[in-house]
């Protein structure tokens, strides 16, 4: 959340994850391990914060506590540049910040979000936004494959092609000539796949009653 705090719009689905507003530590502590194994440290410092972030020694509370309040200013920052984003107050959002993740529907319903929509409906509001007309396209921005990756998606797509042409050939029963023709309507939504980055495909090859 913190990335899309400051936009002019955020989009989320009914389903989006939105969240969470929170900010966490963890402190490696391996000194019981250490002792099951046989392993102790030793020495002399001139003062307690040296050596206190060696893993293999129990945490010093001091420096517990001085991580702690690292961690409590973090999210208080946090908090309070969404509350500026939303505005809200920083303990508007505390009450639904805290670490917590909300569904899309849920995140509209406590202002964290603009409206329902997808990337599509994010993009046509920018372009609003920016004054582009209706017949804007748009395109991805992606790194330019490597000439080994690019081998790999011509053998694939290649692959499909004569494994198509192989199954057309062969002599299918009576019995099964619907499940084939169905499986063919099937594999067509998948064509194409290599020039639409950044899509994902979940299809149910089954009939829902």
């Amino acid at each position: 959340y913190w990335i899309s705090m400051t936009s002019d719009a955020i989009y989320a689905e009914h389903t989006t994850f939105t969240g969470s507003i929170g900010i966490f530590g963890l402190f490696p502590d391996a000194s019981e391990t250490m002792d099951k194994i046989g392993v102790h440290t030793g020495g002399t410092t001139t003062t307690w914060l040296a050596g206190a972030m060696d893993p293999t020694r129990p945490l010093d509370p001091r420096l517990g506590d001085l991580l702690q309040s690292v961690i409590n200013n973090g999210y208080q920052e946090f908090i309070g540049k969404v509350a500026e984003s939303r505005g809200k107050t920083p303990e508007e959002i505390d009450q639904i910040a805290q670490g917590r993740v909300w569904s899309g529907q849920q995140a509209l319903e406590r202002g964290l979000v603009d409206q329902i929509g997808g990337l599509n409906d994010a993009i046509a509001n920018a372009a609003e936004r920016a004054g582009i007309s209706a017949d804007y396209k748009f395109v991805y921005v992606e790194k330019e494959k490597t000439g080994f990756q690019k081998f790999l998606s011509g053998m694939s797509g290649r692959a499909g092609a004569i494994l198509r042409s192989e199954i057309a050939k062969a002599t299918i029963p009576a019995f099964m000539r619907p499940q084939y023709e169905q499986a063919q309507r099937e594999l067509k939504s998948f064509e194409g796949w290599q020039e639409r980055p950044l899509a994902t495909y979940a299809h149910c090859l089954c009939e829902v009653r």
